[in-house]
C-alpha cells in the first residue's frame, strides 16, 4: 500500500527533501547544497541542472534514511524560491549572462530588474495595484522585461520560462504545466479576471510573453496531478514511475499551507529564513504599499491569500557575521545564539547603544522600496566575538521591530492579527519567537519542525496521491504540533521602536 509521499523544498542555498506518512509524520530527511553564483552585488544565478541534481541527491538521502520501500511512495511534491529558469525552444538551458560561468536561472533575490519594475509600476494597471502599488524586481515580469531589454539575443531564442517550482515538476514529469500558485503570486496571472492580463502585457512591452515563455492558457490548482514521474526522472530520484507528481508552489506559500488553519483568519504565517514572508487568508483587498494580493485560489481553492514581508532577514544576520570576518555557517549562528542566550540571562540591556535599520536589500513592506538600504549605528573598532554577538542581537531586535511595523500596518487596514505561526531557520534561535511575540503583541506558535514548506509540499503530494480531494482537510490532518510563545506586556521595546522609526525616516 502506498502510504508515503516525498516532499522537496528548494531554498536559497540548499535543496531539502522529506518522506512523510499519512499522518504528516516525517519519516526521513535529506539535504544537498546549491551552488549560488553572484556575479555582482544584489544579483544571483543558478544552473538549473545543478539544482535538479541537488534535488535528486536530497531525495535519495531522505528515502535511504527510512525503512519504507520506494514502491510505497505514492507521490512527490515540489516547492521552491521564485527563481526564474530560462530554456530555449528545445528545452536546453539558456545562459542569463555572457560570462563563461553564467547560470540559466535568475535567483529570487536578484534585483537587476529594478528599473524595469519601476517603469512597469508607473503604468498604473490593476496588476500593479494587486501587487502593493509597486511591482517588485523579485517578480518575474520585470525580470523578463530586463531580459528582453538587456539580453535580446536570449529573448529571441527563449522557448520556456519557468518559476523554479514549475521547472521541477516539468523536469520530473515532462509536463510543462504551470501552477496557479506560482503564476498568481509572481507572474501577474489573475484567476478572477480571466487569467493573463493581455492589456498589461501589451503596455509593458511583453505582448508575446505567454507564447515566448511556453505558458499554458490556464494554470492548474495546487496539489493537482501534473503527471507521473518520467522513466529518466524516476531513475535520477531513486523512485519509481508509479509516483504521481503534484503541481508546485512558491516556498513561502507551501509554508503557509502547512501553517495556516483555514478556520482561523486571525492567524498569519510567518515564514522566516533568508527572507521573511508574512501570509494570511483574506478575500478583501489590502491597499497598502508592499502588500501583495489577495490572490484567489493561489493555495486553497475558493480562498484568497495575501503576502508581505522583509527581503533580507536571515541574510542580514549573515551579513553581520561576515562584517566580523567570519563565515555565516549554521554552526556559527548556533554558537552566537548560545552566547547571546547566556548573556541575556544576566544583562537584558545587552547590545544597547547599537541601533540597526535592517533594509540591507531594500524594503519590501511597508515602503515597497527596493532601493532602500540599511544602517548600523554605534559600531566601534572592537572586532571581538563579544562585539559580534552584541551587533547580531541588535540585528535580531531590528528584525522584530520591522515585523512590528508590518503588523501595525495590517491592523490599520482592518486586518485582525492576534497570532503568528512561525517556521524557518529563525526558530532555531529560541529567543527569536519570544522577541517577535513581544514586539508584535501576537502569540507566536512554533512547530516541532522548522521547515513548514517541506510539509506544505507533502500536503500537496498527498492530494496528488489521492489520499483526499480536499486540500484544506489534508492541511489540518497533516499539521505539525505547535508550541506557544505569549507576548510580554511590559512594552520594553517601545524606546527601540521610536529610534527605529526615526532612523527609517532619515532615508525617506
Amino acid at each position: 500500500m502506498q502510504d508515503f509521499v516525498v516532499a522537496v523544498d528548494v531554498g536559497t542555498r540548499s535543496a531539502r527533501a522529506g518522506v512523510f506518512d499519512r499522518s504528516g509524520s516525517m519519516q526521513g530527511a535529506g539535504i544537498a547544497e546549491l551552488d549560488l553564483l553572484s556575479p555582482s552585488p544584489g544579483s544571483g544565478e543558478y544552473a538549473s541542472e545543478e539544482v535538479w541534481a541537488a534535488v535528486c541527491e536530497a531525495v535519495q538521502q531522505a528515502v535511504r534514511s527510512t525503512t519504507c520501500s520506494v514502491a510505497d511512495i505514492a507521490a512527490i511534491g515540489f516547492d521552491a524560491t521564485c527563481s526564474l529558469v530560462l530554456r530555449d525552444k528545445a528545452g536546453e538551458p539558456l545562459a542569463v549572462s555572457d560570462r563563461e560561468s553564467s547560470g540559466d536561472t535568475l535567483a529570487w533575490f536578484d534585483h537587476r530588474a529594478t528599473a524595469q519594475a519601476a517603469w512597469m509600476s508607473a503604468l498604473g494597471h490593476p496588476v500593479t495595484a494587486r501587487n502593493g502599488g509597486n511591482l517588485s524586481p523579485e517578480m518575474q515580469l520585470p525580470k523578463l522585461k530586463w531580459l528582453k531589454d538587456m539580453r535580446p539575443g536570449v529573448w529571441d531564442v527563449l522557448g520556456y520560462a519557468f518559476d523554479l517550482a514549475d521547472f521541477l515538476t516539468w523536469r520530473a514529469s515532462g509536463n510543462a504545466a504551470r501552477s496557479v500558485c506560482t503564476l498568481s503570486a509572481k507572474w501577474g496571472y489573475q484567476v478572477d479576471r480571466g487569467g493573463w492580463p493581455s492589456d498589461f502585457l501589451e503596455a509593458a512591452d511583453l505582448p508575446d510573453m505567454v507564447c515566448k515563455a511556453g505558458m499554458p492558457a490556464k494554470a492548474i490548482a495546487v496539489g493537482d496531478r501534473v503527471g507521473q514521474l518520467s522513466k529518466a526522472a524516476a531513475a535520477e530520484l531513486g523512485l519509481t514511475e508509479n509516483c504521481a507528481v503534484a503541481s508546485g508552489m512558491v516556498d513561502a506559500y507551501a509554508g503557509a499551507l502547512a501553517l495556516l488553519d483555514p478556520a482561523r483568519p486571525e492567524a498569519l504565517a510567518l515564514v522566516a529564513g533568508t527572507s521573511t514572508c508574512v501570509m494570511g487568508y483574506g478575500d478583501g483587498p489590502i491597499a497598502l504599499a508592499g502588500f501583495w494580493g489577495p490572490y484567489p485560489d493561489a493555495v486553497l481553492p475558493g480562498r484568497s491569500i495575501f503576502e508581505t514581508g522583509q527581503s533580507a532577514t536571515g541574510s542580514m544576520l549573515d551579513r553581520i557575521i561576515t562584517a566580523f570576518a567570519l563565515s555565516p555557517t549554521r554552526d556559527m549562528h548556533d554558537r552566537i545564539a548560545e552566547y547571546i542566550d547566556h548573556v541575556l540571562e544576566n544583562d537584558p540591556n545587552f547590545g544597547k547603544g547599537i541601533d540597526i535599520l535592517p533594509d540591507f536589500h531594500g524594503n519590501r513592506s511597508p515602503l515597497a522600496d527596493p532601493l532602500a538600504r540599511g544602517a548600523i549605528i554605534g559600531l566601534s573598532l572592537d572586532t571581538s566575538f563579544h562585539e559580534l554577538c552584541r551587533t547580531y542581537w541588535r540585528g535580531c531586535v531590528a528584525l522584530a521591530l520591522a515585523l512590528k511595523q508590518l503588523i501595525q500596518e495590517l491592523r490599520k487596514s482592518g486586518q485582525t492579527v492576534s497570532e503568528l505561526r512561525m517556521s524557518g531557520g529563525h526558530i532555531r534561535f529560541r529567543r527569536l519567537p519570544q522577541l517577535y511575540a513581544d514586539a508584535t503583541g501576537c502569540v507566536i506558535y512554533v512547530p516541532d519542525h522548522e521547515n513548514a514548506a517541506l510539509r506544505g509540499s507533502a500536503i500537496a503530494a498527498a492530494k496528488a496521491a489521492g489520499w483526499s480531494d480536499d486540500l484544506a482537510v489534508l492541511s489540518v490532518e497533516m499539521a505539525d504540533n505547535l508550541t506557544a510563545f505569549d507576548p510580554d506586556e511590559a512594552n520594553y521595546l517601545l524606546e527601540d521602536y521610536r529610534t527605529f522609526l526615526e532612523i527609517q525616516s532619515f532615508g525617506k
